[in-house]
């Protein structure tokens, strides 16, 4: 049967089509009979241009059976669709960022990245030996020792300083070497020696 539509509305519009089959022919016949056809002008389309279903940038649009529009929030966004709210994963826990890893949140997402001292995708993060991979910069005088996360410079005996920068201490100009009172003191590197006049 011939069907009658009344175009004038969809001049100039992005348009749908939809068609329901029944069933196919009769054994012997070609093609399928339509139950239903339905034309809609395109609701997405139309509200992508600010129409009055526009639904919010952060969603998807669909067309529901009836030609209605149906709006989604997008993954990492919450709402009707109308209205879309970024979901903060870092301040609900979800994100799932290692213990020591930062999580930075982001519209629709989020990062995870290891704390200084940690190294890894942020999901996962194993300590940096500063030490061992000489990134510390203790001074040629002064122990490194790592921790979890962090290192410590310690200028060695007979040196004084923060460990990045140690200097020679004069035991004997500071009376700190105790020499007997017939001796003479010999300030060393590190150290000093007390030798009988």
């Amino acid at each position: 049967a011939k069907v009658k539509i009344n175009a004038a509305p969809m001049v100039g519009k992005l348009v749908q089509l939809r068609l329901h089959f029944a069933a196919p022919c009769a054994t012997g016949g070609y093609g399928w009979f339509v139950r239903k056809l339905a034309l809609y002008v395109d609701a997405c389309a139309v509200a992508a241009g600010g129409g009055p279903a526009a639904c919010n940038v952060q969603a998807t649009c669909a067309m529901g059976d009836g030609g209605q529009t149906l709006c989604s929030c997008k993954a990492g966004f919450f709402g009707d669709g109308l209205s879309c709210t970024d979901t903060d994963e870092c301040a609900n826990n979800s994100a799932g960022c290692h213990k020591n890893a930062l999580c930075t949140n982001l519209p629709g997402a989020f990062a995870c990245a290891c704390k200084n001292g940690w190294a890894g995708d942020g999901k996962a993060c194993i300590d940096v030996d500063e030490c061992a991979n000489g990134s510390a910069g203790c001074a040629e005088k002064a122990k490194c020792t790592n921790a979890l996360g962090s290192y410590a410079c310690e200028c060695l005996a007979g040196y004084s300083g923060d460990g990045k920068n140690c200097s020679d201490d004069d035991e004997c100009g500071s009376g700190a070497a105790g020499c007997h009172k017939d001796a003479v003191c010999l300030n060393a590197a590190g150290g000093f020696t007390c030798k009988c006049k």
